[in-house]
């Protein structure tokens, strides 16, 4: 039994309600294509690398992060397009 109460009355009864645990799940994006194919890239020959698309079950918003270290002598990656560019001089 509960009691409710406010400044002007008491109610004295009792009540039901009902409490839904929802379990939310969150998978993380992925490749649309399992697998990231290997990249070959020659001394003096310039060369792309397109990533694949990128999915999320849920919709979120996904962004990716690359950091091209000491690569980026010979390497530049655009974000919009999600493709590399690889352009080795023979003396790289």
């Amino acid at each position: 039994m509960a009691v409710l109460s406010d400044k002007n009355s008491t109610f004295d009864g009792t009540f039901t309600f009902k409490v839904t645990v929802v379990q939310a799940f969150n998978t993380a994006p992925r490749f649309v294509q399992p697998e990231l194919e290997p990249v070959l890239i020659t001394a003096g020959v310039n060369s792309q690398y397109p990533l694949p698309a990128i999915t999320d079950e849920e919709g979120h918003m996904i962004a990716v992060d690359v950091k091209l270290m000491q690569s980026e002598i010979f390497a530049t990656y655009n974000a919009a397009t999600m493709n590399f560019l690889f352009a080795p001089s023979a003396e790289t």
